[in-house]
């Protein structure tokens, strides 16, 4: 049994991994004025991996991480598991946010998000991303 304060997943053990990503547009006016992102991603189950289990079986803990970003008020909220985390009021100029916290005691979370894509993006550019103890999601299998 883990507590609160114990490691959600050790990678050669129990790796996290990546479920879905989803982001919308909204806006009461105009469409692209408010940015919903939602990420969801999980700590595979330790015992059953041990056990031999594979595939579905092996899910564990699975968290969703929603960010809410108003571009015309500023206004950024920050849920993880339906709980608010976060919320501030930035200036409506800033084309970038970040936050970050620790999940559980153990495990840092960082959201990056940028208003709009970079004109020089590079390949790996990404304009909406949450990392893992330093890790990007994406990257989990």
């Amino acid at each position: 049994m883990t507590n609160n304060f114990s490691p959600r997943y050790v990678t050669a053990q129990n790796p996290a991994y990546f479920i879905d990503f989803t982001a919308s547009s909204s806006g009461k006016r105009f469409s692209g004025t408010k940015r919903q992102i939602r990420w969801r991603f999980g700590f595979s189950n330790r015992e059953a991996i041990e056990n031999g289990s594979t595939g579905p079986a092996c899910r564990g803990e699975e968290h969703e991480v929603i960010l809410t970003w108003s571009l015309t008020s500023g206004k950024r909220t920050i849920l993880f598991d339906g709980e608010q985390l976060h919320y501030s009021m930035g200036k409506i100029s800033q084309s970038k946010f970040e936050f970050d916290w620790m999940m559980f005691g153990k495990h840092t979370m960082k959201v990056i998000a940028y208003a709009a894509p970079t004109l020089r993006a590079t390949t790996n550019f990404r304009q909406f991303d949450l990392l893992l103890d330093g890790r990007s999601v994406f990257d989990l299998p």
